[in-house]
């Protein structure tokens, strides 16, 4: 079967999308039931306690790792390095294998800038 084409809101409610809706259903399930929730949300709630007791992957965990070198190097030359060298010295001190796009992205998302 081919899957065929796809319009623009029907690929908004896939991946980000759906942990944002998982984190919404967190949050307010001490006010009301989790059941409607996930009605109103449109996700199922088996769904939603499958995300909810899930164990993290891989990547998840290689990004927490990648996470606490970036922070310390940051904090080791007092927030002067950026991304780019923060990249350079994960790649030559430190041996690892990583993408530049990657600690930018991660740098974003803990708000760290030079």
């Amino acid at each position: 079967f081919k899957k065929g084409r796809r319009n623009r809101k029907e690929v908004d409610e896939t991946g980000i999308r759906q942990k944002a809706s998982y984190q919404t259903v967190k949050a307010f399930k001490n006010l009301y039931p989790i059941a409607w929730l996930c009605s109103v949300l449109k996700i199922s709630r088996s769904s939603y306690y499958k995300w909810l007791h899930r164990k993290p992957s891989n990547k998840e965990i290689e990004n927490q790792k990648l996470i606490k070198d970036i922070v310390d190097i940051y904090n080791k030359y007092k927030g002067i390095y950026g991304y780019r060298r923060i990249y350079i010295y994960l790649r030559l001190k430190l041996h690892q294998k990583v993408n530049h796009k990657r600690v930018y992205r991660l740098m974003n998302q803990l708000n760290l800038k030079s």
